[in-house]
């Protein structure tokens, strides 16, 4: 008996010895977006070292979700997201700046709306995300009309194609790659990131529990080197990416046009030369004067700065 006892004692012990030598899994959530590339080509060319996943989700909606359950441990979100998980309290740490809009996020129309005043009592589709209010308040504030003016259609971007080509609604607010595709579609774009330039920015966020751990340096060097390629227009990095994206090579470089990418340097110096603080400020102001989120945000914290 004392033999068996001892046995089993040994196998538990060599079951725990197991565990604790089996890497943790460091789960990265991204929805379908041409900068978020990066961090996936990085995956696909075993540039990370450590055991690093990268995941798409079908909405930001379901990144945001994953994070505050603590499903994922980093994930790609545009400021004003982060900002709300920020005011939510769960504590996101902006480790890097993935990219900055130039024209990719943006408001298209059916062909017989001929301006933003146009869209009073017509409908328009729109994810139901920090990104997505944001930019419907800001289409409104320079169209000069109040929400009640419209029809709000919630709306999951894997929606938005179908949606608009049957004319379920009169307006889509959307991204690339969507954006080029309903362009193609007769869609006609009235509003775009470049009428707001420096508002639509793009950060990889960490929790806060795990900013200090050996994965966040392995990503930012993995995803350092894939933006390289990116940039460079890689002809293995361009065949890739637009394969994940479902367009062809002309179509993913074409929306490249409409984001910066900045390097791991230019990103580096984003967050700390104190631009990317002076823009989560100046977006917080805009999110709390529309009500979006109930305070104004801390850039600080936001960049773990103690």
């Amino acid at each position: 008996m004392k033999l068996f006892i001892t046995l089993i004692s040994i196998m538990f012990l060599i079951i725990a010895c197991e565990k604790t030598s089996q890497k943790k899994v460091f789960k990265i959530g991204t929805n379908v977006w041409p900068g978020y590339e990066s961090l996936h080509l990085a995956q696909i060319d075993k540039l990370y070292s450590t055991n690093i996943k990268v995941s798409t989700y079908d909405s930001a909606t379901l990144v945001l979700n994953k994070f505050r359950k603590k499903e994922i441990d980093a994930a790609a979100l545009t400021l004003d997201e982060a900002i709300l998980l920020h005011d939510q309290e769960y504590n996101p740490v902006i480790v890097a700046v993935l990219d900055i809009s130039n024209g990719a996020d943006s408001l298209i129309v059916q062909d017989d709306i001929k301006s933003l005043s146009d869209l009073k009592d017509k409908s328009i589709g729109v994810e139901n995300t920090a990104l997505g209010s944001y930019i419907l308040a800001r289409v409104l504030e320079k169209a000069k009309l109040n929400y009640e003016d419209i029809t709000l259609v919630p709306l999951v971007v894997n929606r938005h194609k179908e949606a608009f080509k049957e004319k379920v609604v009169d307006a889509v607010i959307t991204f690339e790659p969507v954006r080029s595709k309903l362009l193609e579609l007769g869609g006609v774009e009235m509003f775009n990131s470049k009428d707001i330039s420096g508002e639509i920015v793009d950060v990889l966020v960490v929790q806060s529990d795990l900013i200090s751990t050996k994965y966040v340096s392995d990503v930012l060097q993995g995803w350092g080197k894939s933006t390289f390629k990116i940039n460079k227009r890689d002809n293995h990095a361009v065949k890739i990416i637009s394969k994940r994206l479902k367009q062809n090579e002309k179509e993913f470089t074409d929306s490249l046009q409409g984001i910066k990418i900045p390097s791991i340097e230019e990103s580096n110096t984003l967050i700390n030369d104190g631009a990317l603080e002076s823009t989560i400020t100046k977006i917080s102001d805009i999110m709390f004067e529309k009500k979006l989120i109930k305070s104004k945000a801390n850039p600080k914290k936001m960049l773990g700065y103690k």
